[in-house]
């Protein structure tokens, strides 16, 4: 028996398991025996207790080695005797507000697979029926650091998950979150997408655009191009650092820097094909740029050539905005 590093859904189902233990057989226990991907895992339950009609219980996200924001978060589970079983919202946890998840708008964004593992958690102790409501301690200001407020996710975090175990640095589920995003893109109306690398190209970007939805793709601009490719935009504008978006011309669509090039390389091949003396003395992209040795007319250059590149791949009018990494824009395509 071991103690895994469980997804949020699984702690909120631990403490399901909890507080209808106490609503059925008036025990407030202190740990849960859980079966997941073929082991039983003992999870310690923080604090069980009851308040009128209300059955409550708290578990605390046991740590792993992901890069896992809501370890240690506090998750409770309250519940409430209802006609039929029903999800919904406590503090910290989101309502999602968009169309393209898994559930309908005015949702609480508690997917479909944790709360099954939920529900299922119940009817191991009652068949009674339940208002359900999850809740995390800090969840709205932590959801405020992920990708949840592009997803159209409004007030807390959602809970996610299909096996119940975190998956360590986990490149699928990364990516599943990505496609969400363009999922949720889709159903803007909207036949222009900004597409941006991470924070700084986000930030800039809502400050050029204020009517177009913004989706991130991190590193890998070849799942991005695959599922721009799947949707009806019209256009798709980057904006970003050339840093990274320079990697694009030389065909490095996964432009994590473990993966591909340096983005100088790039310029650098770009500055002699249109004739431009640029000396290699330059140690990173943002002191190449700074330099009065690059004109604007070629950061333009440099612009208009990755979004012929990322054109080509996803076959759809591209334009590029490039930035500083104070995210000042210092060129664009034509």
């Amino acid at each position: 028996m071991v103690l895994a590093p469980l997804t949020t859904g699984a702690c909120a189902a631990v403490a399901a398991y909890a507080a209808a233990e106490l609503f059925a057989n008036k025990e407030s226990i202190s740990a849960v025996s859980i079966e997941l991907d073929g082991l039983t895992h003992i999870v310690p339950v923080h604090k069980v207790y009851s308040n009128d009609e209300c059955y409550y219980a708290e578990v605390i996200k046991p740590p792993n080695n992901d890069n896992d924001i809501t370890q240690g978060v506090l998750v409770r589970a309250e519940l409430v005797l209802n006609h039929e079983d029903s999800f919904a919202a406590g503090e910290g946890v989101g309502i999602i507000t968009r169309p393209g998840l898994a559930l309908p708008v005015g949702e609480a964004a508690i997917n479909p697979a944790p709360r099954q593992m939920i529900l299922s958690a119940i009817r191991r102790v009652t068949s009674s029926k339940f208002r359900i409501t999850i809740s995390i301690d800090n969840g709205a200001d932590i959801a405020e650091k992920t990708w949840n407020p592009q997803l159209g996710v409004v007030g807390g975090l959602s809970i996610l998950g299909t096996t119940g175990i975190v998956r360590t640095h986990c490149k699928k589920a990364f990516l599943e979150s990505m496609a969400l995003t363009f999922s949720v893109a889709s159903k803007q109306n909207n036949l222009t997408l900004i597409l941006v690398p991470g924070n700084i190209g986000r930030m800039a970007a809502k400050r050029f655009f204020n009517n177009h939805y913004i989706a991130e793709c991190g590193n890998d601009f070849n799942l991005a191009a695959d599922s721009i490719r799947k949707f009806g935009w019209e256009h798709i504008i980057l904006v970003g650092h050339p840093g990274k978006l320079a990697k694009l011309i030389q065909g490095d669509f996964d432009t994590h820097s473990d993966r591909s090039e340096s983005g100088l390389n790039s310029i650098y091949k770009t500055a002699n094909r249109h004739g431009f003396a640029l000396p290699e003395s330059f140690s990173t992209c943002e002191e190449l740029f700074q330099s009065h040795l690059c004109t604007p007319e070629f950061v333009n250059i440099v612009a208009s050539e990755i979004a012929h590149a990322f054109s080509l791949r996803c076959h759809k009018r591209t334009s590029c905005i490039l930035i500083n990494l104070a995210g000042v824009e210092i060129g664009r395509s034509d």
